[in-house]
Order: C-alpha cells, then structure tokens, then sequence
C-alpha cells in the first residue's frame, strides 16, 4: 500500500508539472487565434468537433520546441 501511495504521488506531481509546462503554450496558441475557449475532448465530454478545429498537433509541436530550447539553457 505504500508503494501505491508513493507511486500516485509521482504521478499527481509529474502531471502538475506538466501542466504546468503545458499552460502557457496552449494560451499562446489561443491568443494567437483569438480563442475565447479551448476545450480537451478527452475531458469535456466532447462528443463530436470538427477535426479542423483541433489544435493537438500544433500545441505538442510547439510544446515540444519549447521544452528542447529550456533543455540547452
């Protein structure tokens, strides 16, 4: 049980911090296109989306940019 404790633990803090990595990529995205709201279907309940509208491979791109360039700082 202890080692399912930590092991959730790691897990909730590896997930905060990549949220908190994610965050302001995707609010750069959505200024950019002049986004009122940005929805993640897994988590919305989405049930249906125009594919045009999904901003997933843009925001892993540009996500995984900017974690290269803070990589060589």
């Amino acid at each position: 049980q202890d080692a399912q404790a930590e092991l959730q633990e790691l897990q909730n803090e590896l997930q905060i911090d990549f949220q908190r990595k994610l965050a302001p990529v995707v609010e750069l995205v959505a200024k950019e296109k002049n986004l009122q709201l940005l929805f993640s279907q897994a988590d919305s309940g989405l049930v249906w989306a125009d594919p045009g509208l999904d901003l997933t491979a843009e925001i892993i791109r540009r996500f995984d940019a900017a974690t290269a360039a803070a990589s060589k700082k």
